[in-house]
């Protein structure tokens, strides 16, 4: 970042740019583990704040206790470890896309998917 024009301001920048992003990263995880851990929430009712604020330090605990482990090498292996079972899943989902693709706009020629409906 250093060798960047304006390095004097780049670097505050990044650094800006970097926090907010793992705030709202953060914010959004949290909402969701609170959404999903929530009993009895219906329609768009929202988690109560203390809940979403639990999952927000706990997450934000494991990322901190991953790098104070070791730097950056239990974060890769905790990565890995996470990722693989989530394989099947994402596999299955792309095949359940393309079924679902095929099934509603698989009969349609090229043409017929390009040109507007003129049925009256």
């Amino acid at each position: 970042l250093g060798t960047l024009p304006m390095p004097w301001l780049v670097i505050p920048l990044f650094i800006l740019l970097c926090f907010v992003f793992l705030a709202t990263t953060l914010d959004s995880a949290a909402y969701v583990l609170a959404s999903v851990t929530t009993r009895e929430l219906s329609g768009y009712q929202e988690p109560k704040r203390s809940i979403r604020v639990t999952w927000a330090l706990i997450l934000a605990g494991v990322g901190i206790a991953l790098i104070q482990l070791g730097g950056l090498k239990p974060v890769q292996t905790s990565t890995i470890v996470v990722a693989l079972p989530l394989i099947p899943v994402l596999v299955v989902l792309t095949l359940s896309l393309m079924r679902w693709l095929r099934e509603d706009f698989g009969s349609k020629s090229e043409n017929a998917r390009l040109a507007p409906d003129t049925a009256e």
